[in-house]
């Protein structure tokens, strides 16, 4: 099986859960109830069990959930050197040659067909009106990577910075801030 890991922007990720908190994850059920997974973060444990207090603000506890499981991607990394990983600004701000990478890591053909679904999907202008309850969305790609960037206040970023850190290091570096 070909292993392909999507890394995603922890300001970005947090931005995510604050415009819809549904995507924020129970940690009780993927941390406390999985005691293996607690166990491999060992080090995050004491992180891990605080945010399970709500009545931590949504955004510090996003911060930990991204940096736990971000944490097993580094451990993955460093297990099994033939998965790939792509980090989705990337594939974002340059979807066909993201794409065209991939397609050839995975010795997959890059035909016209997925060109052109690359070009409808991520590209071209589209309206901005869409069907919000879709899990299919048509954006330029480029346009949002950095979103999280207006949106966050500078202070939160900061903050997301230090509880994310060292783990982040491990795929962003200073340009990406």
């Amino acid at each position: 099986m070909d292993v392909v890991v999507i890394i995603r922007h922890y300001a970005a990720y947090v931005w995510s859960v604050l415009k819809d908190p549904t995507h924020m994850h129970s940690f009780q059920s993927v941390f406390i109830e999985q005691p293996k997974l607690l166990e491999k973060l060992s080090d995050l444990e004491t992180e891990i069990v605080a945010a399970i207090d709500e009545t931590m603000p949504l955004w510090q506890r996003a911060a930990v959930f991204w940096k736990a499981i971000y944490a097993m991607v580094v451990s993955y990394r460093k297990q099994y050197p033939n998965w790939l990983f792509y980090r989705y600004e990337d594939l974002a701000l340059a979807p066909l040659e993201g794409f065209r990478s991939l397609c050839q890591d995975l010795n997959l053909e890059f035909t016209d067909n997925v060109e052109q679904i690359i070009k409808h999907h991520a590209i071209n202008e589209l309206p901005e009106e869409q069907d919000l309850n879709s899990h299919v969305k048509r954006f330029r790609s480029d346009k949002h990577v950095y979103d999280w960037k207006q949106f966050l206040e500078q202070e939160q970023i900061l903050a997301i910075r230090h509880i994310t850190e060292p783990i982040a290091s491990e795929f962003y570096g200073e340009g990406d801030w």
